[in-house]
């Protein structure tokens, strides 16, 4: 029969790999050297006036910044998950000039968790003149394109959204991606985003429907990252990390 040996010998771990690394500089580094990046834009490097959100800064150097003059229509420093967030309450916005390029193919990511008592949809994202260019959620669903494409996700303010949205409007199709799942829709008759953009609230002329829920980032590109399976990962990647995600939207 053979022998236990017991080595006197204490295990720590302490040079074992981590198992998941929070470290996203280098994920965030590439984003931002993306060569088809047109906005990018992170709650964490904001100018406030007291808490309240004036200027959500655009990291892509492109300088799209997001602005809003009225302390009383800004959205408030918040946080998810101990990482920064722009809180919208149903009545905050911001305006970006020139994000939209309107090129036929464009993406959207938008980091959402959206607490709360709030019915409908909530835009986060629009063109400020065109009412079918808009990017939103509603309780059970993403949605893109005034409802071209349109993903269920079941029990929505519960839980950590990375909101992808890729579009092609030449071949009528846009792909919605977002808690492990993906759908794609049709787009025939809308034409492509283009110039100033409106956060948290649709067009100028549609007084309704405002974005209730945090933000943690925003990033706009001019591809459609359907196309692009490297550039959703990284997108992913980057979410899962910063923001302690326990579930990946693609």
């Amino acid at each position: 029969m053979g022998k236990i040996i017991r080595l006197d010998t204490k295990f720590t771990g302490a040079n074992m790999p981590k198992l998941v690394d929070y470290d996203y500089s280098a994920l965030e580094a590439e984003i931002l050297s993306y060569p088809t990046l047109r906005g990018f834009f992170d709650a964490s490097d904001v100018v406030v006036s007291g808490s309240s959100i004036m200027q959500i800064n655009d990291r892509s150097g492109n300088d799209r910044h997001f602005v809003q003059a009225n302390t009383e229509l800004a959205p408030v420093v918040s946080s998810v998950n101990g990482v920064p967030s722009a809180y919208f309450d149903g009545s905050r916005e911001m305006l970006s000039s020139g994000l939209f390029s309107g090129k036929n193919e464009q993406s959207v990511n938008m980091f959402l968790h959206a607490p709360g008592s709030w019915s409908g949809s909530c835009i986060v994202l629009s063109d400020r003149l065109s009412a079918d260019q808009n990017f939103y959620i509603a309780p059970t669903a993403v949605a893109a394109l005034d409802a071209g494409a349109t993903l269920a996700i079941a029990s929505i303010k519960t839980k950590l959204i990375n909101y992808m949205c890729g579009f092609n409007i030449d071949d009528g199709t846009a792909v919605l991606y977002g808690d492990g799942s993906s759908d794609i829709g049709t787009v025939g008759g809308v034409a492509a985003p283009s110039g100033d953009a409106n956060l948290g609230r649709w067009t100028d002329s549609q007084a309704g429907n405002k974005y209730v829920g945090h933000l943690g980032h925003l990033a706009v590109f001019d591809e459609d990252l359907s196309k692009n399976a490297y550039l959703r990962s990284l997108l992913d990647e980057y979410a899962a990390s910063k923001y302690r995600m326990s579930s990946w939207s693609a």
